[in-house]
């Protein structure tokens, strides 16, 4: 029961980030959306930070699924992943929240870690090493790229996220190349 209370918090909490935006992400919100009293996903959230970055790493362990069940398809997958607005939203309006309150700072902070972690597996699936320096350069170009995307929205926008992550992904690929001649 607990974790599918836990699930319909996250669910409900989703679901009106990507309908309504951060500013619908409140605990009395959420609680109605997921059909419990507020206690109860204080319970399991006690304030809303903790919310949030639950909201975040459940919106990014979605997409780390897609992108793990089509491991032949990844650099696909992560185009995918920068080009879903909902998420993107969610992470921009995060930053953007955190910017203006530093109580933020850590939940966002625990995030991209989180996230670059994910990316540095995902790195060496497809046979990088998967340094934390690659890890960031792949989080970096895909934060960019999907910002860049969000503003435009663009057939050129999504060719930017597709050419941009395939010569990142290249340009990876060289230097653990490189470094495993030079060992």
């Amino acid at each position: 029961m607990t974790r599918n209370t836990r699930s319909r918090i996250l669910d409900a909490g989703t679901a009106l980030l990507n309908d309504e935006g951060l500013a619908a992400v409140t605990q009395t919100r959420i609680a109605r959306a997921a059909g419990l009293r507020q206690s109860h996903l204080t319970y399991y959230f006690p304030t809303r930070a903790d919310l949030l970055l639950a909201l975040a790493e459940h919106s990014v362990d979605q997409a780390l699924v897609g992108v793990q069940t089509h491991r032949a398809e990844l650099p696909g997958a992560l185009v995918d992943g920068a080009m879903y607005l909902p998420r993107v939203r969610m992470l921009a309006s995060l930053v953007l929240a955190a910017d203006q309150d530093p109580a933020l700072r850590p939940v966002l902070e625990r995030l991209v870690a989180h996230l670059r972690d994910a990316l540095a597996d995902v790195l060496r699936s497809l046979g990088l090493r998967g340094t934390e320096a690659e890890a960031l350069t792949l989080q970096a170009t895909l934060t960019g790229l999907a910002l860049l995307n969000l503003g435009r929205q663009s057939p050129q926008a999504a060719h930017d996220i597709e050419a941009g992550l395939g010569t990142v992904l290249d340009l990876l690929a060289a230097r653990s190349l490189r470094a495993a001649e030079s060992h």
